[in-house]
């Protein structure tokens, strides 16, 4: 009698792992969210970097101070979006979300520096109200399929890589053509990606619940000795990012600077060419990644690889911006070590799946505390990276990235012996 549910059973589970309307929907208003972001924040250090040049007082460590506090707003709202919308709905936060980002570019328009400042704690508002908020979308709606989850989660986290790709690279055309009416555009795209949850996404995802407890569970997940011991190198990582993000558009674009050939000087488009050569090496070195990190017996193997890449890409950047003979080839050398860099995230994202497996009825709150830690690191990044950029300019931030990657390196070698 087995064999007939058998024969059954595939064709309605695989009729499940088809990713349907809602998904793709949710999917979408995260990569324009993300795109309207990167964008704006491009734009906004063109802006500053304009200013700096027409003698206002806007320095790298301001810059990197304003740029990165959107991040800050969203490690400290998260948390309690995440919650708000167990208790609600999904759909009004996903909605909402985009609307505080329209808000928030405008706000660039006025050139005053609270103003600048506040347009983006909206930002960071409608981070924190649309990641947890389709993240738990993403969950419930998968619950009992989960290759359809965890495919989901993979085209979640490609839709943000390429959407922060994408605004990256348009933000320096954009401006190179119509300065500051550029920031319309960011604008228009979180305007589509409201109206597209608005208009077409199901409602649903409401859990009424007596109390919330997302942020105590969250602090105490993070002392779990498994979530506690891979944290350092976990930080130092997005804490690279945070370095780079938020501090690299000012050092290309800024003043000359003396005895360094790549710092300040760029044009718009010379700026989108840049990142958009980066961003394209990183999107295809982790797409290569998520094919290939399952050939590692070890994580951790896996991991100094990378970190190996990290440390490497430092290296090169330092010697392109004081070497003008060989540049083709270390080029290619920095485009491998870039490519080899981009697998931790996919091996960090299994290690963190794998940590869940101990915890299966707190998945969602280990995943909050990802994106809590996604945001510190940008601050953290941002803001100490500002100092070192100004003080040093590309060169600081590579000695920065060195000695963030050397304590990522030593934590995960740490965790090679717990093992």
């Amino acid at each position: 009698m087995a064999a007939p549910a058998l024969a059954i059973a595939p064709p309605a589970r695989a009729e499940r792992q088809r990713l349907d309307h809602p998904l793709r929907l949710i999917i979408s208003a995260a990569f324009l969210l993300r795109c309207s972001q990167s964008a704006a924040t491009v734009l906004l250090g063109f802006y500053l970097a304009h200013l700096s040049s027409a003698g206002q007082p806007v320095t790298a460590a301001w810059s990197a101070v304003l740029l990165s506090s959107s991040y800050g707003v969203e490690i400290l709202l998260a948390p309690s979006m995440g919650a708000l919308s167990d208790r609600f709905g999904r759909k009004p936060f996903i909605a909402a979300a985009p609307v505080a980002g329209v808000l928030g570019v405008l706000m660039y328009l006025s050139g005053n520096l609270p103003a600048l400042f506040a347009g983006r704690a909206l930002e960071g508002l409608a981070a924190a109200a649309l990641t947890p908020a389709v993240l738990g979308y993403v969950a419930e709606h998968t619950a009992e399929v989960p290759d359809l989850r965890t495919r989901t989660m993979a085209y979640f986290e490609i839709a943000v890589l390429v959407g922060n790709a994408l605004g990256l690279t348009a933000g320096g055309i954009l401006w190179q053509r119509v300065a500051e009416g550029a920031f319309q555009a960011p604008a228009a795209l979180y305007l589509v990606g409201a109206l597209l949850v608005g208009l077409w996404l199901p409602s649903g995802g409401a859990r009424p619940r007596a109390e919330t407890t997302s942020i105590g569970q969250t602090l105490a997940l993070a002392r779990t000795p498994r979530v506690l011991s891979f944290l350092p190198a976990w930080l130092c990582m997005t804490a690279v990012i945070g370095l780079w993000a938020n501090n690299i558009v000012f050092q290309l674009a800024g003043a000359r600077r003396p005895g360094q050939l790549l710092a300040g000087g760029l044009s718009g488009d010379q700026v989108s060419s840049v990142l958009a050569a980066f961003t394209l090496t990183l999107i295809v070195g982790t797409l290569i990644w998520a094919r290939s990190y399952r050939l590692f017996k070890r994580k951790t193997s896996s991991m100094l690889l990378a970190l190996a890449g990290l440390m490497a890409t430092a290296v090169e950047i330092v010697a392109l911006n004081h070497v003008a003979a060989g540049r083709p080839i270390l080029l290619v050398v920095l485009a491998l070590s870039v490519a080899l860099e981009s697998g931790f995230t996919p091996v960090a994202l299994a290690y963190i799946a794998d940590i869940t497996e101990g915890f299966p009825a707190d998945r969602g709150a280990i995943m909050g505390l990802y994106s809590i830690v996604l945001g510190l690191g940008q601050v953290l990044g941002g803001s100490v990276g500002g100092p070192f950029a100004q003080a040093w300019g590309l060169d600081g931030m590579a000695m920065l990235t060195l000695a963030l990657g050397g304590i990522a390196t030593a934590t995960v070698v740490g965790l090679r012996r717990e093992r």
